[in-house]
């Protein structure tokens, strides 16, 4: 009778955390049942599986504390979408504090104790990002991407540096142009456009340089493109703040951390049709591709940190959407299903305008332009993945057209709207099918969402702008001064926004051929909503 009860106390007690966790973590206990128990424990039928398999399953899965995964795992195997051979580069990110010479013991305590608990928590970041191949069809795979975890490395690194003698305050005073942040000077790790080759070269994870120079502190985060994408990254730079102030990881943030990336993002049930992707794709390369990749990256674009103003920003997105307003009586225009254009829709259409207006030499009137925005799809899936999931899941969206349509200034708003609309395409299935293309496909080097890209012509923007990268407190620390993208190598047509300052600017990292950025610096509707940085 007292075992009846207490069983049945115990089930509901397991019925009500279970929908009380996080989505993503459901999802990922649902399939992880699956994967060790059978299709028909925790199906989509709703079935919830007895008291006796969850507690089996939550012995045999659950990276909830960080002793137990450094036992139970030698290599972390990456996800999906974290298998593509040209993310074999790294995302780099640059913070700046201020520091007296009387602070840095004290900062450098803080900084290696943080580093400490974020590597205890998720021992996988202190992996090496190495790739296998499966013998029966090494000719015809791309390989498997995971994180070696047998030769670990500290994340943490510490140096003090004098960057052609400028002190941080004269940096901050001048708007912390790129060319005087060098990325060779800050870390030690090639960010993008220059790739790797994870069989010859040490890849870490995840790497943090500290840089104190005179009068400040600048923050390097370095992160394996293959771990996460730049909202994982701005994920693991939130959990180092915590742990610079001190406070603990909360349990759902260590296993979501460490999370099963296999399951963690949706695909195609196997009814639901397939779809292929060929502006994704380029020519299939050799088996040597990514050894192409890394070779020496040349381009004369030079890369140039540009403000767009708070005002202005509000003024292109009044006039992006008065014509949206005016369109209601025009049956042509669905408003509802896009037209409303944000911000970053708006200053995107400007971006797009005003470039290929200075390329009106280059380019015939005749011909088509694109644009590539790359997108967070984390709450675009049904159910939603958590933002704090760590790894990449973004797709991307291109519009097209006419090169004589996106010059004429006219056509601000239609553009601005045309990429709202692009962005309303993106829907749970067509996701879903993304990540099951992928999946399905054994070579994975011909995906590349800028696989149309033509440099001279076309463009493509990511935006970390709404990571509120500025507003991370880190403790002892404060909030940065400035968010930064370090001057790297060229690539070309490449747009960045990389900061929304305190005041609502936003500061975006652009890669223009020298004859573009003189063209520009010509055009009255440039200057009078853009400022360069340089």
């Amino acid at each position: 009778m007292y075992y009846c009860i207490l069983h049945v106390l115990l089930h509901l007690a397991y019925i009500v955390a279970f929908f009380r966790i996080d989505p993503t973590v459901r999802r990922v206990r649902q399939a992880t049942q699956r994967r060790y128990l059978g299709d028909d424990i925790g199906s989509d039928k709703g079935m919830l599986p007895p008291l006796y398999t969850y507690i089996r399953i939550q012995v045999s899965y659950r990276p909830q504390a960080s002793n137990s995964v450094q036992k139970m795992v030698k290599h972390y195997e990456l996800g999906i979408l974290d298998q593509r051979p040209n993310l074999c580069t790294y995302s780099v990110v640059l913070l700046g504090f201020p520091v007296r010479d009387d602070q840095i013991d004290h900062v450098k305590y803080h900084l290696h104790r943080a580093a400490d608990r974020l590597g205890t928590a998720f021992p996988w970041l202190r992996g090496r990002v190495r790739r296998t191949f499966n013998h029966q069809d090494e000719t015809t795979s791309s390989g498997t991407y995971y994180l070696d975890l047998h030769t670990k490395h500290d994340i943490l690194k510490v140096q003090d540096i004098n960057p052609d003698g400028h002190s941080y305050a004269k940096i901050v005073l001048n708007g912390a142009p790129m060319h005087m942040l060098p990325a060779q000077s800050l870390t030690d790790q090639r960010g993008f456009p220059e790739h790797i080759d994870t069989s010859k070269e040490h890849a870490p994870a995840f790497e943090i340089k500290a840089n104190f120079m005179l009068g400040g502190l600048l923050l390097c985060f370095a992160t394996n493109h293959d771990v996460p994408d730049m909202t994982g990254q701005a994920q693991l730079i939130r959990l180092f703040a915590l742990a610079m102030r001190g406070i603990p990881f909360t349990p759902a943030q260590v296993e979501i951390g460490n999370i099963d990336r296999i399951v963690a993002i949706p695909k195609l049930r196997s009814r639901e049709a397939r779809m292929e992707f060929p502006i994704f794709k380029r020519e299939k390369p050799s088996r040597d591709s990514v050894l192409d990749l890394c070779s020496e990256v040349t381009s004369d674009a030079i890369w140039k940190m540009v403000r767009f103003p708070a005002e202005s920003l509000s003024w292109l997105k009044v006039a992006a959407n008065r014509a949206a307003e005016d369109a209601v009586e025009d049956p042509s225009v669905d408003v509802a299903s896009g037209g409303w254009a944000s911000t970053n829709d708006a200053l995107s259409a400007f971006l797009w305008q005003r470039i290929s207006k200075a390329r009106m030499n280059s380019t015939g009137s005749h011909q088509e332009t694109r644009m590539v925005r790359i997108l967070n799809c984390r709450q675009r899936v049904n159910p939603p993945i958590s933002h704090e999931y760590i790894g990449n899941f973004v797709f991307a969206t291109v519009a097209t057209s006419p090169v004589r349509c996106v010059q004429d200034s006219r056509q601000f708003a239609t553009i601005a709207k045309d990429l709202r609309r692009a962005i309303h395409s993106v829907n749970d299935y067509t996701i879903r099918a993304f990540v099951s293309r992928i999946d399905e496909d054994s070579d994975k080097s011909a995906y590349y969402f800028d696989a149309s890209l033509r440099e001279k012509c076309d463009l493509t923007i990511s935006s970390w702008a709404e990571m509120g990268l500025n507003s991370i407190d880190f403790g002892f620390l404060g909030t940065p001064d400035i968010a930064r993208r370090p001057l790297m190598a060229s690539s070309e047509s490449c747009v960045c926004l990389v900061d929304k300052t305190k005041h609502g600017d936003i500061d975006a990292a652009m890669c223009l051929s020298e004859d573009e950025w003189v063209t520009l610096a010509r055009d009255d509707i440039w200057n009078k909503h853009a400022a360069i940085v340089g």
